[in-house]
């Protein structure tokens, strides 16, 4: 299943936020060594971490983090508006479309020689988030993000489209693109044949909800 983590639910997934923060740390601090970033005690958050970011998380079969990614209703400050000197035509806003970022998934499901994701955690979370868009009535997102993410997303048949061209960042430490992805009910459909996840998988729980319970504790 994919959590959909908003501020009206959060407080049921502290456990869980503080491992994805960690493992942004780890991935963008640690491993890619970005500049200009915030990270406080282990802990990678920036701006757009905010009371309207909606974090989508993949837990894996003992409750941890498998996958997540963050969303950002486009209203108001995002990523890609951030960097909107790296397109080349204005990056979409509007109630419709949402800015999505920071998609991190754990060492053990990332992909490695496969030219798609090992991991059906990484599958699920594309059902996930197209899930959510339905929910909101969204019909485009926007991103920035490393180049090689971008061709995996339309390698799964995304129609998604560059606002600009590709760059290298920080003297070569990676390239990057703003693109522009169309989602919908048929997006949806073609991406369930794609991934063979046919099961519905988003879930958002209210505020009177326990949290999701790890394997140990449901035995």
């Amino acid at each position: 299943m994919i959590h959909a983590v908003s501020l009206a639910n959060q407080h049921l997934y502290a456990r869980h936020l503080d491992q994805m923060f960690r493992m942004r740390h780890t991935f963008y601090v640690e491993g890619h060594g970005w500049a200009d970033l915030t990270s406080q005690d282990g802990r990678e958050t920036d701006e757009f971490d905010d009371e309207h970011a909606v974090y989508l998380l993949s837990l894996d079969l003992l409750g941890d983090i498998a996958a997540s990614v963050r969303l950002n209703p486009t209203t108001g400050p995002t990523l890609a508006k951030k960097f909107a000197h790296w397109a080349d035509e204005p990056i979409p806003e509007g109630c419709t479309v949402w800015d999505i970022s920071r998609w991190i998934a754990a060492p053990q499901h990332r992909r490695a020689s496969h030219p798609r994701w090992p991991s059906n955690h990484q599958r699920e979370l594309m059902i996930g988030i197209l899930e959510f868009c339905e929910s909101r009535q969204v019909d485009r997102l926007v991103m920035l993000a490393e180049l090689r993410l971008a061709e995996r997303i339309a390698a799964y048949g995304w129609p998604l489209r560059h606002l600009g061209a590709p760059r290298v960042y920080e003297g070569g430490k990676g390239t990057a693109v703003i693109a522009e992805i169309g989602v919908g009910s048929h997006v949806l459909a073609l991406t369930r044949e794609k991934t063979g996840v046919t099961a519905p998988m988003l879930i958002e729980l209210t505020p009177d909800l326990p949290p999701p319970a790890s394997r140990s504790a449901a035995a």
